[in-house]
């Protein structure tokens, strides 16, 4: 484990504890309580910097032990998840919101799993998809081609895609930043892929939201896997610090099947909430747990 000793967006070094661990073990005991099919929602230990009040969970696991994690989840969970419900209607709003800015154009979906977004962005743009998770190889989306690695690396297949020079328009992150291990380097990297101008656009939760602030320790977005914890106030003071300029935050909804509502609901406060029935879980809402749009400029 590797504690945090400087605040990522202000370097302050004094920290008070806001929530303690529910979590206790190494890497190997953390893969069962990861991602969406997780067995129960637990956390580490989250402090808040007395200087900024940017909050993030110390001490972590080190980056090679994340890539273990991950790796391991999805080797032990392969034709176990099936995508729910809301994804589709998700990945719309998002391509409609990057869509008002972004009419064309070459970029990456940095985090893009499957690669749906590549799909949902549709005709005019050169979509290329980026993953760290190792079994899922190219080629995989109907309308751009996924690599995989580490993005702070520049390898054959690297290169091969354009991952090494300015040369996208713009960049999309959806629910990756609060991941990032090393979230610094990992922002500048993709400042330098983009174009003079170009765009970041960042889904990621809100500590500052109402659901955060009523939930307290029951957040649902208070997860093993997740390491930051920003704010507007806090992402926009780190986006400047990474070389951008900030042009939008804003509050997105979560589109959801009721029945992953269930599970995720037992997930964080136990099996007394009942599972649905398939034919009822179907139905899709679009809830505020307290995530944030965000879109902003490369300076």
């Amino acid at each position: 484990m590797r504690h945090i000793g400087s605040c990522p967006v202000c370097d302050g070094g004094r920290f008070d504890e806001r929530f303690a661990a529910t979590f206790q073990g190494d890497w190997r005991d953390a893969v069962p309580y990861f991602l969406t099919e997780r067995v129960k929602a637990v956390h580490g230990r989250v402090v808040r910097c007395a200087d900024c009040g940017f909050c993030f969970t110390t001490p972590q696991f080190t980056p090679e032990d994340y890539d273990r994690i991950y790796a391991a989840v999805h080797l032990s969970r392969q034709g176990e998840a099936s995508t729910p419900q809301g994804s589709g209607v998700r990945l719309a709003e998002l391509a409609r919101r990057v869509g008002q800015h972004e009419t064309t154009g070459r970029f990456l979906d940095f985090g893009c799993g499957r690669g749906e977004f590549l799909d949902a962005m549709g005709a005019g743009h050169d979509g290329l998809g980026f993953e760290v998770a190792a079994d899922i190889p190219g080629g995989v989306s109907r309308s751009g081609r996924i690599v995989t690695g580490n993005i702070l690396t520049q390898g054959p297949a690297a290169e091969q895609a354009g991952l090494t020079d300015a040369g996208f328009d713009f960049i999309a992150a959806w629910d990756v930043l609060e991941h990032l291990p090393e979230p610094e380097a990992q922002m500048r990297r993709l400042g330098d892929l983009l174009r003079p101008d170009g765009r970041l656009y960042l889904t990621l939760p809100d500590a500052a939201s109402a659901a955060a602030r009523l939930s307290g320790g029951k957040w649902n977005l208070l997860l093993l896997e997740h390491l930051w914890y920003f704010d507007p106030a806090t992402l926009a003071r780190f986006l400047t610090r990474c070389g951008f300029v900030v042009e939008e935050i804003s509050k997105i909804g979560y589109p959801v099947d009721l029945e992953t509502l269930a599970r995720r609901l037992r997930q964080t406060y136990g099996d007394w909430v009942p599972p649905l029935p398939s034919f009822l879980g179907r139905p899709v809402i679009s809830l505020p747990i307290g995530l944030m749009f965000v879109r902003a400029r490369r300076a």
